[in-house]
């Protein structure tokens, strides 16, 4: 049996129930299972992510610009920004969408969606 996953797992109790369930799954004929843990870390909902690219595909249709094109103005209009240090120098980065935490990435999104909704009139 090939089994990929993740379990978010908040007791010691739960562990065990899901350590002897995969256990009991396991084709042990074909070797051992590798088992990876380490603390939770949240990931982006790729059903958010399909919205946010129909959104911004609506507006590349209703504007003439490209999808490209939309992204990169969102990013300029909405996207986190930190400060970083070049060459002895204070420089203003804009966070791309793979540089977002989950939570940043989600402020983004709605601020497009919103953004969308009222000036161009699509609802996400």
């Amino acid at each position: 049996m090939s089994w990929h996953g993740r379990y978010m797992v908040v007791s010691a109790e739960a562990l065990e129930r899901v350590v002897r369930g995969l256990a009991a799954r396991w084709d042990w004929e074909k070797g051992p299972m590798q088992l990876e843990v380490g603390a939770w870390s949240p990931k982006r909902d790729r059903g958010d992510e399909a919205r946010y690219r129909i959104v911004v595909r609506q507006m590349a249709q209703l504007t003439g610009h490209t999808e490209d094109e939309i992204h990169e103005d969102m990013l300029d209009r909405f996207a986190p920004r930190e400060v970083i240090e070049v060459n002895g120098r204070q420089v203003v980065k804009t966070l791309r969408t793979g540089d977002m935490n989950v939570e940043q990435h989600a402020a983004f999104r709605l601020q497009v969606e919103a953004w969308a909704a009222h000036f161009l009139g699509i609802a996400p």
